[in-house]
């Protein structure tokens, strides 16, 4: 039996999304090229795809997000250089022992919903809409968020392990994963100086708190969002509006799940072909 049965599930789903063209024409393609190249070609032009696309929003936040990740991988890969390769492999694969805690299939949800969303957001700009579509339309926004913290939530866990890599201690894979999402950033921030805050900057735990327990309304009439909070033992409700969801807290989660993806196809590069390093590197940098 395949020890590795949920991670090659989870492979092969996105493979057949892909090659329905749900991720668009372009990554249909290259996906149906894939055996035409070796690995790290194939790994290069996915991020060719980005670089090249001049339409996309957010460029220089992802690149700044792929800086931070480096720069964590850099920390750790003086202590301990095996064990970094070794705890990113683990983020997406499993082990042989517990290979439930691949995190390919929680990607491969989140990639769905996401691009989902983006699409739904183009086919609404400027159509006039009737409340329930808006209210619909509203909790799609959310609930992809809360989607997005908590994939950004899994992306901690090895970037909690490489902090702790970095300052020479032990830890534990399994422990790790099961702490907060506001735990895991507080102990990542203060193992790390507060080095990375960026990297969780945009988390808002009252809204995703909010969500999970059905108490984050859309205002139409205000175009926004009503959520509550607990203040000194009161309930207060917050506000925030319906675009500054749309451009900037839904779109960090995706910068930060793509900078961690592209920063390690460049450690993968790093170590495997040093030219196709510097090459990818460059056209990131000037993308």
């Amino acid at each position: 039996m395949n020890k590795f049965e949920e991670f090659e599930e989870a492979g092969k789903e996105l493979d057949d999304l892909t090659a329905e063209g749900y991720y668009g024409d372009d990554v249909k393609n290259l996906t149906a090229n894939r055996e035409e190249m070796d690995l790290n070609e194939y790994l290069y032009q996915s991020v060719k795809l980005w670089i090249d696309d001049k339409n996309l929003y957010g460029k220089d936040q992802v690149k700044e997000f792929i800086s931070l990740f480096l720069d964590l991988y850099a920390s750790a890969l003086k202590v301990r250089t095996q064990e970094v390769i070794d705890v990113l492999a683990v983020f997406w694969k499993g082990t042989s022992e517990n290979p439930g805690s691949e995190a390919l299939s929680a990607y491969g949800e989140f990639s769905r919903i996401f691009t989902e969303v983006k699409n739904k957001i183009k086919n609404v700009k400027g159509r006039e809409m009737k409340l329930h579509e808006k209210k619909s339309f509203a909790a799609d926004l959310i609930n992809t968020y809360s989607k997005g913290v908590e994939m950004v939530g899994k992306i901690l866990n090895p970037c909690l392990a490489l902090a702790e890599i970095s300052n020479n201690n032990r830890y534990d894979l399994f422990n790790i994963s099961k702490l907060t999402i506001y735990k895991k950033t507080e102990k990542f921030n203060s193992l790390s100086n507060n080095k990375y805050t960026k990297i969780t900057s945009f988390i808002n735990r009252y809204i995703r708190n909010s969500d999970a327990h059905l108490s984050i309304t859309f205002k139409p009439e205000l175009n926004k969002f009503a959520y509550k909070r607990t203040v000194k033992g009161k309930t207060e409700t917050e506000f925030i509006g319906i675009e500054e969801v749309i451009f900037k807290l839904l779109p960090s989660v995706g910068w930060v799940v793509q900078a961690f993806i592209y920063s390690s196809i460049l450690l993968i590069f790093f170590f495997n072909d040093k030219q196709k390093y510097h090459q990818l590197a460059l056209e990131i940098e000037n993308a």
